[in-house]
């Protein structure tokens, strides 16, 4: 088999050296360590990223250009938890948002990456990760033990690893010559991802600054989902012939094979009960985990495109002829289906919360799925799906970011703000440093069970 070019590792800013011998090279730089330039918000920055938060619904001031009325939360049994004005470039505007563990990333067209603390809405860093019109992938955070590993950010077929607390650019990577199809996921100096010639590589980044790798794997079939890593060390692999394959994320041995019947597009998701997979085939199915066994499949009108959004006891699953349903996890029966509702934003005081096109979101009972309330948006928005708590996170295109929970969850006080600011720029104390994490030669074990921490990641698998 032919090699493929070797993905080019660059040091910042001198151009990187390829080798013939399958890795390449950044001098006397290792991985992690090196800082680049980057916009953190103090001083001006800070000034113009304003945050506001809700001692009281009725005493809380007003936040401008929001996306939904404060009296339209308050019908349906919400409040704004907290709010943040991004300081978007002039003509800059918000591309898509997204809720990864303990952070909100929000991207722009203009190529910007915004990082804003989940639990208080401050912004920690922005990052230029692009060019303008060139689309940045959802953020994937790092797996490490504990929690709190860097992010990785692919876009214009460069892979980005930025420590996601301090904002500093660590690590970037030339993966032109590999012709992604997956955007890649990591875990401690590992890096997983899918190409187009229908192979799944595993590079790492090794101590002695080489990006080099460690398996290649033949996956019979273009894959376009994103890997997800689970179980014992596992990685999940899907592609466009209806194939789900399980194998180890150290060596590639196979743990076990599923196939269904049609292609499968959307991200798998996976919890502590099973894998599920939406197929192409009109059908979302969940495996067993441990044996890629059917535990049940769940029959649509028309081809599944997006995989599910999951929550612990539901799977909400869309298709253009049913809109979005909702499905028992346990038992696989669905549950209620609403045709105007393509997304789920999260669960959230007992209500499933929806999005209505793109200009308003409704709340239904997550048992019955019967309407309680649809409220309409105030500007343009972008949406982001949270299955991790009860928190509802959208975005105008401007930049007006709004955190919204149910009413008694307890506010942020002056207090909680000043605090979220003194560590903003620094990791738990349960420490980031990666080299820490691992032994030369070894790899994790992804832990299948969640933490008890609100924000801790999710991310283990």
């Amino acid at each position: 088999m032919s090699r493929l070019p070797t993905g080019s590792r660059k040091r910042l800013p001198a151009a990187c050296v390829n080798r013939d011998d399958g890795t390449c090279t950044k001098g006397q730089n290792t991985l992690f360590t090196m800082p680049n330039c980057r916009r953190r918000l103090t001083g001006g920055w800070m000034q113009a990223a304003c945050l506001t938060c809700c001692v009281a619904l009725s005493t809380a001031p007003a936040f401008a250009a929001q996306p939904i009325a404060d009296s339209d939360l308050t019908a349906q049994g919400m409040s704004r938890y907290w709010g943040a004005s991004l300081p978007l470039p002039e003509g800059d505007l918000v591309a898509d948002i997204y809720a990864v563990d303990d952070t909100v990333y929000v991207t722009t067209e203009g190529g910007l990456l915004y990082s804003v603390r989940a639990d208080a809405g401050l912004i920690r860093w922005v990052e230029q990760v692009s060019t303008p019109n060139i689309p940045i992938s959802k953020p994937q955070h790092v797996w490490t033990p504990q929690g709190n590993g860097p992010v990785s950010v692919y876009a214009g077929q460069k892979l980005q690893i930025i420590d996601r607390y301090a904002g500093l650019r660590l690590d970037e990577v030339d993966l032109t010559g590999f012709s992604l199809t997956s955007n890649p996921i990591g875990a401690l100096r590992s890096f997983f991802f899918s190409t187009m010639d229908q192979m799944a590589y595993s590079y790492r980044f090794d101590l002695d600054g080489r990006f080099r790798k460690r398996w290649e794997v033949h996956t019979y079939g273009i894959s376009e989902a994103t890997p997800v890593l689970f179980g014992n060390r596992q990685i999940l692999l899907t592609n466009l012939n209806g194939l789900v394959v399980a194998c180890s994320a150290i060596d590639k041995s196979l743990s076990w094979h599923f196939k269904t019947a049609g292609a499968i597009t959307g991200d798998p998701a996976v919890d502590d009960s099973g894998v599920y997979v939406a197929s192409q085939d009109r059908s979302l199915y969940k495996i067993d985990g441990r044996n890629g066994k059917q535990i049940w499949r769940v029959r649509f009108g028309s081809t599944l495109i997006q995989g599910p959004a999951v929550t612990p006891n539901s799977a909400y699953q869309y298709c253009t002829e049913e809109g979005l349903s909702a499905v028992d996890v346990t038992t696989g029966k669905k549950l209620w289906n609403r045709k105007d509702a393509t997304r789920l934003l999260a669960e959230s005081g007992g209500h499933a919360v929806l999005t209505i096109g793109d200009s308003q979101i409704a709340f239904v009972e997550i048992v019955s799925g019967n309407e309680t309330g649809v409220v309409d948006l105030v500007a343009p928005s972008v949406f982001a799906t949270n299955t991790q708590n009860d928190a509802v996170y959208l975005s105008t295109t401007d930049g007006h970011v709004l955190c919204t929970r149910p009413i008694g969850v307890p506010y942020l006080r002056a207090s909680d703000g000043e605090q979220a600011a003194v560590s903003l720029n620094t990791a738990p104390a349960t420490g980031t440093d990666v080299e820490k994490a691992e032994k030369p030669g070894t790899t994790p074990e992804v832990s299948t069970t969640r933490s008890s921490d609100y924000f801790r990641s999710r991310k283990d698998r």
